[in-house]
């Protein structure tokens, strides 16, 4: 069987990775498609998963423009079909789905699209009615139809961070001259997804008013952005290889995020993480009886400010926080071999 796996955002890479790898194993063809970001390639290129760059220079990295999404979209859904025609695809699957569907549909191959995000409205509509299986964990809360929609236990970022499958090394932490426990992660959003439009996260005033409270503290600041940052902010970016993101993540006293799948990593990882964005998909509501997670408005800095102090001030929260990711696993031991198993049937 010939799969073809569809990369639109370097979160993608991590999830996709570990599936990529157990039908390689089998004997199963796999051709990985991707969107033209810098990040993404890094990391495909880093892991030595072969890829195929397809609209290439349409990639909107940070722009809110929908008809520049628009042209992205059908430029990558022909370049992907290219590939399901060139290299004999029989199934296709991508987180989101959005920038392959039609592809998918047009070739006669069966489509399997992963999701979490109900949030992403307009991409779910435009996308779920050609899909030919959707799959979410539990509680997602989009319109789905039933004979379409497969639930799984467990979550999108525990496929990657499962404690059988990442363990924390401090080797690719204090090359950066960092501490662990002695410094906090901003995490800015590109905002060049579709559900990102007319949305806006941390001003850089609030990002300076931030950092510099947070170090006058006697903590670090560190960011690590997707796209640009405003030049009063660039000596605090961390040049970091994305590969070494979740350890930098899970030896920092905290994370500011801009983003839900940053902010869901975290918790799983043990670091205290405030999500500062207006669009709340599901899974991130029901981190709130996380130990260590809160939201807070991104634009009121002093409840921001507030907030990180008084988690930080919380005796002993990472062990709290272990025993939530424990708890979790549980339920996902094979969530790996289920995800190919769902892919395949």
């Amino acid at each position: 069987m010939n799969v073809l796996v569809d990369i639109a955002h370097p979160g993608h890479v991590h999830f996709y990775r570990p599936l990529i790898e157990q039908l390689r194993a089998k004997d199963h063809g796999v051709t990985v498609a991707a969107r033209d970001l810098p990040t993404a390639r890094r990391l495909l290129d880093f892991y030595g998963i072969s890829h195929v760059v397809v609209g290439r220079g349409a990639a909107v990295r940070t722009a809110r423009s929908t008809w520049r999404m628009v042209a992205e979209l059908l430029a990558h859904n022909y370049g992907v079909a290219k590939l399901i025609r060139e290299d004999g695809i029989d199934i296709c699957t991508s987180i989101g789905g959005t920038y392959m569907i039609y592809a998918a549909r047009l070739n006669g191959c069966r489509s399997v699209v992963f999701t979490d995000t109900e949030t992403a409205r307009t991409a779910n509509r435009i996308t779920f009615p050609f899909a030919d299986r959707i799959v979410t964990p539990p509680g997602f809360s989009g319109l789905c139809p039933p004979r379409k929609h497969h639930v799984y236990e467990g979550s999108h970022e525990l496929v990657y961070l499962h404690p059988d499958a990442f363990s924390p090394d401090v080797t690719h932490v204090k090359p950066h001259g960092l501490q662990p426990e002695g410094y906090v992660v901003f995490r800015l959003s590109a905002w060049g997804a579709a559900h990102d439009i007319g949305q806006q996260g941390l001003s850089e005033d609030t990002l300076l008013t931030l950092a510099d409270s947070i170090e006058n503290h006697g903590l670090r600041v560190v960011i690590v952005p997707e796209g640009d940052v405003h030049p009063s902010l660039r000596s605090r970016v961390l040049k970091l290889n994305p590969a070494h993101f979740h350890h930098v993540l899970a030896f920092a006293a905290g994370c500011v995020t801009e983003g839900a799948t940053t902010a869901a990593e975290a918790c799983l990882l043990g670091t205290r993480a405030i999500y500062v964005n207006p669009v709340q998909p599901q899974y991130t509501r029901a981190l709130t009886v996380h130990p260590c997670f809160r939201m807070v408005n991104p634009r009121d800095c002093d409840a921001i400010l507030a907030t990180l102090e008084a988690l930080l001030q919380q005796p002993d929260p990472r062990s709290a926080c272990i025993q939530y990711t424990r708890a979790h696993c549980d339920h996902a031991l094979l969530l790996n071999a289920l995800l190919a198993q769902i892919v395949t049937a």
